[in-house]
């Protein structure tokens, strides 16, 4: 049996990576003991340390650890040949591409890369004989953020590699001539001691994340494309995160970056309510959000998950902040239980105005078949909001037409509230529903609206007016 490969076979099935990869925290407590702004803080750190895997989830997790597992079973086949290598290894450049994975900001891609982080960080010993042990550390994982250059990079890479708790405890390693040129520092670059790092520690697999916080430009891509290559050439798989609109900055370079750097992507998508497997997900987050909130939040809040991914377009970042604000809401009017009408009001608040915009846009896109119909209202373009890997026309036509259809049941409920009595207006509105006034509604309303153009006699009676009343005016008397 092949020791640097337990760690990838303790995961091969799905339930065992599944109970690994999930974490939901203990209840939070006291809430009610707290301000309302400081307990809605709480409340949201607490829910977003949440993680349940989903189908999506799962198979992605399962495509990197597939990766990461034939990496190990090629370079490390048994002791002799990792003792032989040892003192003189050169991985290939690039012999796995890098995976791509992408996905909505706030879907998840970093949660993802941390659950897997954490399913494999068991930091294990083997021995490789003639006395000697080494350590195993089967995965690496980094947020890019804003390191500014390729050398800081992977300088950080190695840093990772040298854990004085690990190095210590690993003291009996075989000395080989590159440790001994290392007393305080190394000698060799910052990448080749990061190749030499990963192959002494068995590293199957290599997480960057946040790669489009490492540089604040809108339109620079080059130090992001350096910084996946630098890291690629350190010799495991590569798995990079990044937004669709990093992606997108990406395809716009030439053919040889885009055929080694974006023929692998793995698209996180969020929740639907078009699949029966992603509806139990969903509905299983939001149990499990109800639960950790203690008494803080409805435990019907379930009941109205529809409502709630359409206010979210089920993105758990949303979901987290739409929560916490609703939590908010209910404490500022003197309960500690946050009910659906709290969210429909957090929904229409100003602080959650920037994901509401969001919210909207991606559903248009969704009832135009995946196109913007309209730059958003902010201005931004949609790059960040449309996939930049096309789906199966399948898939989107099945999008569009339920996106329509909700949007064909929310007129006929309006249509229905309109004839609605005063009297049972004030009930349905007791009941939890939404009514809006007519202010309300005209400035919610998006078209804007259009006039009549004048006609050519008009303007030119118009100027005559004008005229005829300068000539009149009685000059002022000085």
């Amino acid at each position: 049996m092949n020791p640097w490969l337990q760690p990838y076979d303790d995961l091969a099935d799905d339930r065992n990576l599944t109970s690994v990869m999930e974490h939901v925290p203990a209840t939070v407590g006291q809430l009610s003991k707290r301000s309302a702004s400081l307990a809605s803080l709480e409340l949201e750190h607490f829910l977003n340390e949440i993680f349940l895997s989903t189908p999506n989830t799962l198979a992605i997790a399962r495509r990197i650890l597939n990766r990461a597992r034939l990496h190990v079973d090629t370079v490390y086949s048994d002791a002799a040949a990792y003792r032989e290598k040892m003192f003189d290894y050169r991985p290939d450049s690039f012999s796995v591409l890098p995976m791509c994975l992408t996905g909505l900001a706030g879907v998840g891609k970093s949660a993802l890369l941390k659950a897997l982080k954490r399913s494999l960080d068991v930091v294990s010993y083997i021995d490789v004989g003639m006395g000697y042990k080494t350590v195993i550390r089967p995965c690496i994982y980094f947020p890019v953020c804003s390191h500014g250059s390729v050398s800081n990079v992977t300088r950080s890479i190695v840093a990772q590699f040298v854990d004085p708790a690990v190095e210590h405890a690993a003291h009996d390693r075989p000395s080989t001539p590159h440790e001994s040129r290392r007393p305080t520092g190394y000698s060799m670059n910052s990448q080749e001691a990061a190749k030499w790092l990963a192959f002494r520690d068995g590293t199957g697999v290599i997480l960057l994340d946040e790669l489009q916080f490492i540089t604040h430009s809108e339109t620079a891509n080059t130090l992001a494309t350096k910084v996946i290559y630098a890291t690629g050439y350190i010799g495991p798989p590569l798995v990079f995160a990044s937004n669709y609109d990093m992606v997108a900055r990406i395809q716009r370079r030439g053919q040889q970056d885009r055929d080694r750097l974006l023929t692998d992507p793995a698209v996180l998508r969020p929740d639907s309510l078009y699949h029966a497997d992603d509806v139990e997900s969903w509905q299983r987050y939001l149990r499990a959000c109800v639960t950790v909130s203690g008494d803080a939040l409805a435990p019907d809040l379930d009941y109205f998950f529809e409502e709630i991914h359409h206010m979210s377009y089920g993105l758990r970042r949303k979901a987290v902040t739409l929560l916490s604000l609703a939590y908010g809401i209910a404490r500022e009017h003197s309960r500690n239980t946050a009910t659906i009408k709290d969210l429909r009001d957090a929904y229409s608040s100003q602080n959650f105005s920037t994901h509401r915009l969001d919210v909207e846009a991606l559903r248009n896109i969704d009832a135009n078949g995946g196109r913007n119909p309209r730059a958003r209202l902010d201005g931004n373009s949609s790059s960040s909001l449309i996939c930049p890997f096309p789906e199966a026309q399948a898939d989107t036509f099945v999008r569009q037409v339920a996106e329509l259809g909700r949007q064909t049941l929310d007129l006929s409920n309006k249509a229905t509230l309109s004839a609605y009595s005063p009297k049972e207006r004030r009930e349905y509105k007791a009941r939890g529903g939404v009514v809006e006034t007519a202010a309300e509604e005209k400035k919610n309303r998006k078209m804007p609206t259009t006039h009549r153009p004048r006609k050519a006699g008009e303007l030119i009676a118009g100027t005559r007016d004008v005229l005829n009343s300068g000539s009149r005016r009685k000059p002022s008397m000085k």
